[in-house]
C-alpha cells in the first residue's frame, strides 16, 4: 500500500511536539519533504537568500529547460500560532506584532 504523504508529514509533526522542546524551525524539514513529495522534481531549500520583503524561511524550486526557477516561498510558523489573528494584525495600517509586519511585507511584495 502506497504511504501517504500528509498522513507521514502529520506523524511527523505530531512526534516533534510530543517531545515538548520542539520549535518552529523543527518541523522544516518534514514540511519540506512534504513539499517534495507532492510536487516531484522540485527542490526545497531551507534559510535561503533574502529577498526583497526580507527573508523566507523555505524556497521552492524547480527547473524549467535549463533555469532553475523559483516556484514559491514559504513563511514556517510555530504550531499553536492563531493564524486568523495574525492574518486580522497584517491587514492593520500599523500592524501590533512582529508577525504581522512581517505578513504585511510578504503580501505587498
Amino acid at each position: 500500500m502506497p504511504v501517504d504523504p500528509l498522513q507521514t508529514y502529520r506523524t511527523t509533526v505530531e512526534q516533534l511536539a510530543h517531545t515538548g522542546t520542539a520549535t518552529e524551525h523543527s518541523y522544516r524539514a518534514a514540511l519540506a519533504r512534504l513539499l517534495e513529495t507532492l510536487a516531484p522534481g522540485t527542490t526545497v531549500i531551507n534559510e535561503p537568500r533574502r529577498i526583497a520583503c526580507g527573508a523566507p524561511d523555505l524556497a521552492e524550486t524547480a527547473v524549467m529547460g535549463v533555469t532553475r526557477l523559483t516556484v514559491g516561498y514559504v513563511e514556517t510558523k510555530d504550531l499553536g500560532l492563531d493564524l486568523e489573528s495574525l492574518q486580522r494584525d497584517a491587514m492593520q495600517a500599523r500592524p501590533r506584532t512582529e508577525n504581522g509586519r512581517q505578513l504585511q511585507r510578504y503580501l505587498r511584495s
